[in-house]
């Protein structure tokens, strides 16, 4: 799959596309759906298939806002490599496009990406202040775009949408986020200098650097598994203050290794999450941290154990 910028991609190309066009914030279950309809879609018609998306997110130019964020713009690309799509292609979200007509957007953006097979979902939207419905696009184009409206997946009888996941992390759900997302969700950190006090009690540590990913998940212990070179390790993740030991103002993000002691310094780590375990607790003493750690670690032992029999 080729990740290419919209002005690059119609310099470059002219192929017919079948396509999809979305933000695709974690490429939930909803989103791989209508990937998947574009890949079959575009070799029944012989053609290439395009998944269209914007950076940044649309909200944080429309509402002015920081948003907090799923996946960034690399992990949806591994992600939908995954799915079979030839490209990716960008669009540059800024204040002069999120003013664009419907009949513009339509006209210098779809039909200038040679797009014939529009797939989006039943709350597609699209021109200034989502002007646009999916069902004018056909119209819009002179009929040059067949668009093909799916209906959004639900999840016990409500949509599952990036907003929806974005607040389950927030609140530590990572079983029920997994579902949603089709995928355990994961980040990608780079691993930083810490003060190695994990190392005194046992459980020595890495820092991981994602201020996104401190902010978007709770705070708490977490069952992890990291992902390092062609290699797989088991471990568990706190996200907090340290209130028992090193407390400090900003949040800190710690990841132990199960029984092994390799050095990950400054290196780009792929971490996935499979449980969280506990909150956050200011113990009496570090003896009683380690105990706890000691159940943490069988905790998320027999989690990944039952996780891998089905």
């Amino acid at each position: 799959m080729e990740l290419i910028k919209f002005e690059d991609y119609i310099l470059k190309y002219n192929s017919p596309l079948a396509a999809t066009i979305g933000s695709f914030d974690g490429i939930h279950l909803g989103h791989q759906s209508l990937m998947k309809e574009v890949v079959e879609t575009a070799i029944k018609n012989n053609c290439k298939s395009a998944v269209i998306t914007f950076e940044p997110h649309p909200l944080t130019i429309i509402k002015n806002v920081v948003r907090q964020n799923i996946t960034s713009l690399e992990e949806k690309s591994l992600i939908i490599e995954k799915l079979g799509i030839d490209f990716l292609i960008i669009i540059d979200f800024n204040k002069e496009f999120s003013t664009i007509s419907k009949y513009d957007f339509v006209n210098n953006y779809l039909i200038k990406l040679n797009v014939k097979e529009l797939i989006v979902g039943d709350d597609f939207k699209f021109g200034k202040l989502g002007e646009g419905k999916a069902s004018e696009i056909n119209f819009l184009s002179n009929g040059l775009i067949n668009t093909k409206i799916v209906k959004l997946i639900e999840y016990e009888m409500i949509k599952i949408g990036s907003s929806r996941i974005i607040n389950l992390l927030n609140n530590g759900e990572i079983t029920l986020v997994n579902k949603l997302l089709g995928y355990n969700y994961f980040f990608t950190g780079r691993v930083i200098k810490g003060n190695q006090i994990g190392r005194k009690m046992g459980f020595p540590t890495c820092n991981i650097d994602n201020d996104n990913v401190k902010k978007l998940l709770k705070k708490g212990v977490y069952g992890v598994r990291v992902y390092v070179n062609d290699l797989v390790y088991l471990g568990m993740m706190n996200i907090g203050n340290n209130p028992t030991c090193n407390y400090t103002e900003n949040l800190s993000m710690e990841i132990n290794l199960f029984d092994v002691n390799i050095d990950l310094y400054d290196q780009n780590l792929k971490i996935e999450c499979i449980c969280y375990v506990r909150d956050e607790v200011k113990f009496n003493n570090s003896n009683e941290l380690i105990e706890q750690l000691k159940k943490d670690k069988e905790f998320i032992i027999n989690k990944n154990l039952m996780l891998a029999k089905k």
